[in-house]
């Protein structure tokens, strides 16, 4: 399940302003900018040009983006296997600790990956790219859009 900004959070009503802030703290730093580019090299490495959703790997070979980001980066194909995204957290920090990809960036491009790429492998593939590419040139922008999209009722 993924973690939105009004998920579990009781009666705190500052909490999903905190939330926005730690993403736009990431999403907006170097090393945020930094983790799209890696992004998009790993999907243009990539031999076949499709993406999975719901693990990082799969036996036939087929990575999800932050699967693909993570092989691109030399991680081990035998961890990445099997790995649903059962538990978003272990995998955020993962990311963050492992491939140097801030931690609610990586839960970004597990969400694009997911929850708003289409279907289809091959299409979900040129969405990721569109998403990375749109992140290197103007992340001020997309992040905004990216905001009101998850604030919309």
């Amino acid at each position: 399940m993924r973690i939105h900004y009004d998920d579990n959070w009781g009666d705190d009503p500052l909490e999903a302003g905190r939330w926005l802030a730690r993403v736009r703290s990431q999403a907006l730093s170097r090393r945020g900018a930094l983790a799209f580019r890696a992004l998009e090299a790993a999907l243009l490495a990539q031999p076949r040009h499709r993406l999975i959703a719901g693990e990082l790997a799969d036996s036939r070979g087929d990575f999800c983006a932050l699967g693909s980001l993570a092989s691109h980066k030399g991680a081990a194909k035998v961890w990445l296997q099997g790995h649903a995204y059962q538990d978003d957290e272990e995998i955020m920090d993962w990311a963050e600790a492992r491939l140097d990809v801030p931690k609610w960036v990586a839960w970004m491009i597990m969400e694009a990956n997911d929850e708003r790429a289409s279907p289809a492998p091959e299409v979900r593939w040129d969405d990721l790219l569109h998403f990375a590419r749109r992140w290197i040139r103007n992340p001020t922008e997309v992040y905004r859009e990216w905001k009101a999209a998850r604030l919309a009722p």
